[in-house]
C-alpha cells in the first residue's frame, strides 16, 4: 500500500495510478531559464527553449529520474555517490535534492540535480558546481512546467524538419594523423566553444588538452552531461569534430572544427538552420 502522503500528491496532480503500477510517469512541458554567475556577484539571467521532459518516479523507494533522450536512459535525480541527497514525500509536494554534496569525482563536472512536484507543476534544476570554491553553483539551468501522468513510458513529440537552403553536405571527413589533428584543436583547448545550434538549442563545448570535449546543449544538458572523446578529420571544406572514430571510409557525423582566434564569432550553416557560436577562454 503507498503512502499516505505520496497518494495525496499523486492526486493533487492527477497522476493517481493503480496500486500495482511501480513505477509511474511524468510527461512535462517545461521552459528553461539559464542562470550564470557574472562579476562583482552578479547574476547573468537568459531564457531559453521550451522542452519535453520525462520523469520516472517510483514511490515505493522514494525515486525520481529524469530522461535523457540522447543516452536513451533515465538518470537518477541523486546519483549513487551522491550521499547528502534529501528526498521529502509528505502533504501536496514531492521534493528531491542533490544539492548538498558532490555529484562525480571529476570535480570539473560536478552537475547537482533537484526537482519540486506540486499539484502539476514541476520545478527541476541542474546545476554546476564544477571548480566550484565557494560552495555556490557556476551555472545553472531550471526547467519550469506542467505535467500529466502516465503508466506507461511517455512518448516524445514528433518534429517537423528543418531545412536550411545554405546548408552544404560535403560528405565524410576523413582522418588526419595526430599531428595535424593536434593542430586544428589548438585554438579550443582549455577553452569554450558556445551559442546556438541552427535547432535553436544553446551549445557548449568545454575542451580539454587531451583531446575530451565536455558537449552539451539544453535539449540533453538538464539530464546526464558528459564528457565525449572526440575524433579530428578533415573533408572540402575544412576540419572537423567527429563524435565516433573515423574509419577508412570516412566519417558523417562531424562538426566544423574552424581556424578561429579567442574572443571570435562566427556562423555555420547547419542542417537544421544557421548556427551562432563564440570561443572564448577558458571554462565559461
Amino acid at each position: 500500500m503507498k503512502k499516505i502522503a505520496v497518494c495525496i500528491v499523486l492526486a493533487a496532480a492527477g497522476l493517481l495510478r493503480p496500486a500495482v503500477a511501480v513505477p509511474s510517469y511524468l510527461a512535462c512541458q517545461t521552459h528553461t531559464n539559464f542562470e550564470k554567475r557574472a562579476p562583482h556577484d552578479t547574476v547573468w539571467l537568459h531564457s531559453e527553449n521550451d522542452h519535453f521532459k520525462i520523469f520516472k518516479i517510483d514511490d515505493q523507494a522514494k525515486t525520481i529520474a529524469v530522461y535523457n533522450r540522447r543516452s536513451k536512459i533515465f538518470v537518477p535525480i541523486c546519483a549513487a555517490a551522491n550521499t547528502a541527497c534529501v528526498a521529502e514525500w509528505q502533504g501536496d509536494k514531492i521534493s528531491v535534492s542533490a544539492m548538498g554534496g558532490p555529484d562525480d569525482p571529476q570535480r570539473h563536472l560536478d552537475f547537482r540535480r533537484s526537482i519540486e512536484l506540486a499539484g502539476n507543476h514541476v520545478h527541476f534544476v541542474l546545476a554546476d558546481y564544477g571548480d566550484s570554491s565557494d560552495g555556490r553553483p557556476n551555472m545553472s539551468w531550471i526547467d519550469d512546467g506542467n505535467c500529466t501522468g502516465s503508466t506507461t513510458m511517455p512518448e516524445f513529440p514528433k518534429r517537423a524538419p528543418r531545412v536550411n537552403a545554405r546548408y552544404q553536405d560535403v560528405g565524410p571527413a576523413h582522418a588526419v594523423d595526430a599531428a595535424e589533428a593536434a593542430q586544428a584543436l589548438a585554438p579550443y583547448n582549455n577553452n569554450t566553444m558556445t551559442g546556438y545550434s541552427g535547432g535553436n538549442d544553446w551549445f557548449h563545448g568545454w575542451f580539454f588538452t587531451n583531446g575530451d570535449v565536455f558537449l552539451g546543449d539544453d535539449e540533453d544538458m538538464s539530464a546526464n552531461p558528459s564528457v565525449a572523446r572526440m575524433y579530428v578529420g578533415k573533408d572540402r571544406l575544412g576540419y572537423r569534430l567527429c563524435r565516433a572514430p573515423i574509419p577508412a571510409a570516412g566519417e558523417s557525423k562531424c562538426f566544423p572544427l574552424l581556424a578561429v582566434t579567442l574572443g571570435q564569432s562566427w556562423v555555420e550553416h547547419d542542417m537544421d538552420g544557421d548556427a551562432d557560436f563564440t570561443l572564448l577562454k577558458g571554462r565559461q
